[in-house]
């Protein structure tokens, strides 16, 4: 025997619906893992990494998925939803799904601001939702966020802006493919685990020796190549520092503007 289950948070006829709409009538256990497969291979391919070992490749991915794991849709697919308040509401006008499960990990410092890099779509609806829902109080994909930055060899320098403070990658290359959003290109021909210090960098085929990466890299994509060894350069990235031209806060969000 076989059992269809829908789940809503607001009413039994609410999940009647969500069954409906989320799970085909003839749909098996098979067609359901085969579906599952298929969104997940779509959603990891939001980074292409290539070259390095397999060991650093699986960590990556992993770490990718977690991130991509929260936070969850909560909202059914007409549009209620149950608020912190334990009533039930409904989506707000141009409004597409409501959210929870956020982590309580500094969520803002990493993870928030991969999902607008990666998701910018996505990343906004969550802006919208806030802290409503229901406020997980784990991990839930911050530390795997700042494993992805980190490995890429970028890393938001202010929580809600679009800076990046540059690192060594730990991989030779990371394509970054974005909904909606120019494609990112980070990559380290000598990357290796005894390659962690910089010695240079090109931005689109021009030398650049800031530590550092404006918020144009985010908007309008770019290609960035980063020399690294296996000794450190007391020399680069020492002058212009991010401090001295970060200009006034202003909302903005890696991958567009806050609603």
């Amino acid at each position: 025997m076989r059992v269809r289950v829908g789940i809503s948070y607001t009413s039994a006829s609410a999940a009647r619906r969500n069954l409906d709409r989320e799970i085909r009538p003839h749909d098996g256990v098979e067609d359901i893992a085969a579906d599952a497969r298929r969104e997940w291979a779509r959603q990891l391919r939001a980074v292409e990494v290539s070259g390095g070992t397999d060991a650093r490749r699986t960590t990556f991915y992993t770490a990718l998925y977690h991130a991509f794991l929260q936070p969850n849709v909560t909202s059914d697919v007409d549009g209620t939803y149950l608020g912190s308040d334990r009533r039930v509401h409904r989506l707000e006008r141009g409004q597409r799904a409501q959210y929870g499960n956020f982590s309580g990990w500094d969520q803002y410092r990493a993870h928030t601001q991969l999902l607008a890099l990666l998701e910018p779509g996505i990343a906004s609806e969550v802006y919208r939702t806030g802290p409503n829902g229901l406020p997980g109080n784990d991990d839930l994909g911050t530390m795997s966020a700042w494993y992805v930055f980190a490995a890429l060899g970028v890393y938001p320098q202010t929580p809600s802006r679009a800076e990046l403070l540059l690192s060594s990658p730990m991989s030779p290359k990371a394509r970054i493919n974005r909904d909606g959003a120019p494609t990112i290109t980070v990559s380290a021909p000598g990357a290796s685990p005894s390659n962690v210090y910089v010695h240079g960098v090109t931005l689109d085929g021009r030398a650049h020796g800031k530590s550092w990466l404006s918020e144009r890299f985010v908007t309008h994509g770019g290609d960035l190549v980063v020399d690294v060894a296996a000794t450190p350069d007391t020399s680069w990235g020492t002058t212009d520092l991010p401090v001295d031209h970060v200009p006034p806060a202003k909302p903005f969000a890696l991958g567009g503007t806050a609603p």
